[in-house]
C-alpha cells in the first residue's frame, strides 16, 4: 500500500470534513422538522451535487491536474459525484 504525500492527506482531510459539514446540514433540517423524511435522500443528492460542482470550479480555477500526482479538487468532486449518485439511488429505491 502506499503513503500518501502531505497534499493529498490534507486534501482527504479537507473532504472528509466538508462530508461531515453537509451530511450534519441535511440531517439537523430534518431534525428541526424543516425537511420531510421522505425528501431526505433527495437533499443530500442536491447537496453533494452542488458541492461537487463547486470542487469541479475551483479545480478548473487553480488549474490542478486531473487524475496524475497528489489528491485534489477533482478527486473530491469525482467522491461528492459517487456520494449524490448513490443517494439517487436509495431514493429510487425506497421512493
Amino acid at each position: 500500500m502506499r503513503r500518501l504525500d502531505d497534499r493529498s492527506r490534507q486534501a482527504l482531510t479537507a473532504c472528509i470534513i466538508r462530508a461531515a459539514m453537509l451530511i450534519a446540514c441535511v440531517v439537523a433540517a430534518w431534525i428541526m422538522g424543516l425537511l420531510p423524511s421522505a425528501q431526505v435522500c433527495s437533499s443530500f443528492s442536491t447537496v453533494f451535487t452542488l458541492a461537487a460542482t463547486m470542487d469541479v470550479l475551483t479545480a478548473t480555477w487553480r488549474r490542478e491536474p486531473a487524475g496524475r500526482g497528489s489528491l485534489n479538487n477533482w478527486d473530491e468532486a469525482l467522491t461528492f459525484n459517487g456520494v449524490a449518485m448513490f443517494a439517487q439511488l436509495l431514493q429510487r429505491l425506497h421512493p
